[in-house]
């Protein structure tokens, strides 16, 4: 195995652990091993886009928190289409009243894009790990871009603190010179 993103690792059973090539970074903690070894392609690091667009708080533009959101899901939905989850239970309906129901709510799913398959990536199978594969590289193409903003937003917002900080000080300064009286 080759897991290098902690929060995936830190669920892994312990018979599991030592079967991945990071077990030992891993193992040392989240700051160690994630900053040595995390992929732009893990699904659980394109994860995390959306918690670091929502730490930027109200400095995040509305779209980039909707986008990382978009993708936080679909990423979602991959990890647990490949995991043991058994996600047959949402495709379940039983009576004709039931099954209307669930196709108007499907329909207005779709249009609002918040539909996802359900049957499941058999990572276990070499066909199970192309599909994976694929779907985790579409994933990735679709973070590129996000990540990039992000990382701009986050360089405005320092840039903008570390100027506000700069200001402050001149403030203060001023202040306490005409408070003691010197020019």
């Amino acid at each position: 195995m080759r897991c290098t993103h902690f929060d995936a690792f830190r669920f892994f059973t312990p018979d599991a652990r030592p079967l991945n090539i990071f077990h030992d970074d891993l193992s040392q903690g989240r700051l160690h091993g994630q900053a040595l070894h995390e992929q732009p392609g893990c699904l659980h690091a394109n994860m995390d886009l959306f918690k670091w667009a929502v730490k930027l708080g109200p400095y995040a533009p509305s779209d980039l928190l909707e986008e990382a959101l978009s993708l936080a899901v679909a990423c979602r939905v991959v990890d647990m289409r490949a995991s043991p989850y058994d996600l047959t239970a949402l495709r379940e309906i039983s009576g004709a009243e039931l099954q209307q129901q669930q196709q108007q709510q499907q329909q207005q799913q779709e249009e609002e894009g918040y539909a996802f398959p359900v049957s499941p990536i058999k990572i276990e199978t070499e066909e199970g790990r192309r599909e994976y594969q694929a779907e985790q590289q579409v994933l990735f193409e679709r973070a590129q871009p996000l990540r990039a903003r992000l990382i701009k937003a986050y360089d405005l917002f320092f840039r903008a603190y570390e100027a506000g900080r700069e200001e402050g000080k001149d403030e203060i300064a001023e202040k306490k010179r005409g408070i003691m009286g010197h020019e």
